[in-house]
């Protein structure tokens, strides 16, 4: 039903079949998983406890896992990714009883962004797996997008922020100046 593709750089994925609006596309399993935040008297002491984390869980992985992890992009340190800094931009945060901690989805992570997503994601706690669900009818051959800006994205991001204010978060957390359909028509008005 899907599969990875290469754009302008990026990885993405691309429909293989017509997927109806509604329709689950996947379930995607936690690479991993940590906890978003940590009790401590700074933020550079929060943060140094969270890396530790995320090291730690990692070290712990298959050597194919780590070595899958170690592709996605790091806004954090571009030339040089560190696990920190590619959990710090891949990770999702999740819901429900979960609502504290963050994961890596590696399916997940190869998908791109768009203001305008065709596919929303969503933790479901009681099966432990992100659900990504078509926003509306996907033709074969086509490229699924979720929205970066919102967590949960059953909605355009559009419908909440302004552009600018959508493409200075998406730079701030994620390291680029978003370039989709949606900005660039808003951008030329």
């Amino acid at each position: 039903m899907i599969e990875s593709s290469q754009k302008d750089g990026g990885k993405g994925l691309r429909s293989t079949t017509f997927i109806k609006s509604g329709s689950l596309i996947f379930r995607d399993i936690a690479t991993l998983r940590c906890p978003n935040s940590f009790p401590a008297e700074s933020e550079s002491e929060a943060q140094a406890l969270q890396n530790s984390c995320v090291e730690t869980r990692f070290s712990h992985l298959s050597l194919s896992s780590r070595t899958s992890l170690m592709t996605l992009a790091s806004h954090v340190s571009p030339s040089s990714p560190t696990i920190a800094g590619i959990f710090q931009t891949n990770a999702v945060r999740l819901q429900g009883k979960d609502s504290a901690d963050g994961a890596i989805f590696e399916t997940f992570c190869r998908m791109n962004h768009s203001c305008n997503p065709n596919v929303s994601h969503q933790w479901k706690d009681d099966l432990q797996r992100l659900e990504l669900t078509a926003l509306r009818d996907i033709p074969p051959s086509t490229e699924m997008y979720v929205s970066y800006n919102n967590n949960n994205s059953n909605a355009s991001s559009s419908d909440v922020i302004s552009t600018k204010e959508r493409r200075k978060h998406l730079r701030d957390n994620f390291g680029f100046i978003c370039m989709c359909e949606l900005c660039v028509i808003d951008n030329e008005m």
